[in-house]
């Protein structure tokens, strides 16, 4: 399938699009004018360095992805806005990197390309159905008044900047050397977090030097993917590489299984990564990999019981209370089922009805639940096609000749994306809801959406079927 190509030589030609840019251009030098020297000092400041920064990702297109992962891991930078709104590192180089891609075809190429698939279509409706819904959730669906127009426009944003995560991805990873920059600096940072949470003197120490929310479900279910599957499959590793992968592996194995046994989205992704990855690298040794799993899970069994169900001694819902949860959102829903009550909406009508004996404002704590809220049956149905679409893509590219990098990475990410879906029946981790998880989710869900990005790059940027 071609690519999309737009000529800016003959879209330049229109009398609108040179009436609007020398529009802009005086609004600008107004803007400037007005506000007088203090902005001069700042723009004398920042334009050299948005220029040098402009060249940077311009040279090396896989670094804006590249920091994309790491900058939500490393940078705990945030503006806040609201009680449940704030600006972090990754979502302010995401608008860069975005403009940055936009001016590099504008101005150097000459040509906005866009590439032509299937997997962007449900993606692109995903976004549309996700604004008709902001739009009728402005309606009044109940006696009582939705989210703050802030809040709903928060929640839409989580959206966007999902997909132009993907998008920008998808069109910047370029080459494998850069994909594996990408993957080898990733897997640095995390084992880094990871030693700290493997020696208890150090824990205090991860936490205070990491920020907490970028190490929610999606970056454990890529360690463990990637780690994994470079370990099991890439043969041009050398042994010492190998083994230091499977230390890091076995590291998150643990944190999952034993500190954070209790944290169900830590440990069941783990499990479908690992019977994944096992299954393809051998499928004899899923039967002896279940029986070890099944001996964990019954030695701590009555772990497992009293928080995950029971909820004792723990902050999180037990299971018992999601399911009340689920219910009554559900119920919400039911006002409008097919687009939904709008971004957040729903959480603020949680009130009218009883959970439990308590009549609180509270979230579903799942993904799928949240999306039928959010935006209906409809926006799901397109989610869950553009997650089919993905790994579609996945799926065929097993089936062509590859490097040894790239066919694990391939299995990798096939691995994570199962592993993504399982797990937004336990949390909102792959598009954090607003007043859950909050926008910091988004340090650790662009993770996900990039390394999925980049195995739709394998094809188009560099590999072509």
């Amino acid at each position: 399938m071609t690519d999309l190509r737009i000529d800016i030589h003959r879209l330049a030609s229109h009398r609108w699009l040179r009436a609007l840019i020398i529009t802009i251009t005086l609004a600008l030098s107004a803007f400037v004018a007005f506000r007088g020297d203090d902005l001069v000092n700042v723009l004398v400041v920042a334009v050299p360095v948005m220029l040098v920064v402009y060249w940077l990702l311009v040279k090396f297109p896989t670094l804006g992805p590249l920091l994309l992962v790491i900058s939500g891991m490393l940078i705990p930078f945030e503006i806040a806005l609201t009680q449940f709104s704030s600006v972090n590192a990754s979502m302010l180089l995401l608008g860069v990197i975005g403009g940055v891609w936009i001016l590099d075809m504008i101005i150097v190429r000459k040509e906005i390309t866009f590439h032509s698939d299937r997997v962007f279509v449900p993606l692109l409706l995903l976004i549309l159905v996700t604004t008709l819904s902001l739009l009728t959730g402005q309606l009044n669906w109940f006696s009582i008044e939705g989210a703050p127009l802030s809040g709903q426009l928060a929640g839409y944003g989580l959206y966007l900047m999902v997909a132009v995560a993907f998008v920008l991805s998808t069109h910047l990873v370029r080459s494998e050397r850069g994909l594996q920059w990408m993957v080898w600096v990733f897997l640095a940072v995390a084992s880094v977090y990871l030693v700290g949470r493997v020696i208890p003197s150090l824990t205090i120490h991860a936490f205070n030097l990491f920020p907490r929310n970028a190490f929610g479900s999606v970056f454990w279910i890529w360690v463990f993917a990637l780690s994994g599957s470079q370990a099991l499959f890439n043969r041009a590793l050398s042994l010492p590489a190998r083994v230091a992968l499977g230390i890091i592996f076995g590291a998150s194995l643990y944190i999952s299984f034993g500190p954070g046994l209790s944290w169900a989205s830590g440990w069941v992704p783990a499990i479908v990564v690992v019977a994944i990855l096992v299954g393809l690298k051998s499928p004899r040794l899923l039967i002896p990999v279940g029986l070890v799993v099944s001996l964990i899970v019954m030695m701590n069994l009555q772990t497992l019981l009293n928080e995950f169900w029971l909820g004792l001694s723990h902050e999180h819902y037990s299971a018992s209370t999601r399911v009340a949860a689920w219910q009554i959102v559900l119920q919400i829903a039911g006002k409008n089922p097919v687009w939904g009550l709008g971004p957040a909406n729903y959480y603020y009508y949680t009130p009218l009805y009883n959970l439990l004996g308590y009549r609180v404002q509270f979230n579903s704590h799942s993904q799928y639940v949240d999306m039928i809220a959010q935006i209906g049956i409809v926006g799901l149905v397109l989610f869950v096609w553009f997650m089919a679409e993905i790994g579609r893509i996945g799926i065929r590219l097993t089936h062509s000749k590859r490097s040894e990098f790239e066919r694990a990475y391939v299995y990798g990410a096939l691995a994570a994306l199962v592993a993504m879906f399982v797990s937004g029946f336990l949390g909102d981790w792959l598009i954090p809801f607003v007043y859950n998880i909050t926008l910091g989710g988004f340090r650790a869900s662009v993770i996900g959406w990039v390394f999925l990005g980049a195995l739709v790059a394998i094809k188009y940027n560099y590999g072509r079927d």
